[in-house]
């Protein structure tokens, strides 16, 4: 008798078996990727707006210390990252104050993005 006739009960799985086991750690990987990718992104967004943010409050501080006078924009670096800044100063109903807003933009290929990632509005004193 030879020992491949006896009848064994066989063990291990069935192709479908694996193929549907594919199926699913395929979809639950691909998921998973997903959500990296977007934790990544969220990350990096985050970032650049707590540095966009730093940017125009050092800018606010500069201007109260020597006094905001008129609009400009210009370019900063920070962190290794450059920074288009604008400001504009308004009057107000009360002629010892001025409404300052700065607006913090990204410059990515040497161009300011169109979105803000930062603004700050402050109220200021003439000296």
């Amino acid at each position: 008798m030879n020992r491949f006739s006896q009848s064994q009960p066989q063990r291990g799985f069935t192709l479908i078996e694996v193929l549907i086991a594919l199926v699913v750690a395929a979809i639950a990987l691909s998921a998973l990727s997903r959500a990296l990718g977007v934790s990544a992104q969220s990350q990096s967004y985050l970032e650049e707006k707590i540095v966009a943010t730093w940017v125009a409050q050092n800018t606010l501080l500069q201007l109260q210390l020597e006094g905001a006078q008129g609009n400009f924009a210009e370019r900063q670096i920070l962190f290794g990252r450059e920074w288009q800044v604008s400001r504009e100063i308004e009057n107000t109903e009360l002629a010892d104050f001025k409404k300052l807003r700065i607006d913090v933009r990204a410059v990515v290929n040497n161009q300011a993005a169109d979105r803000v990632s930062s603004r700050l509005i402050s109220v200021v004193g003439q000296p």
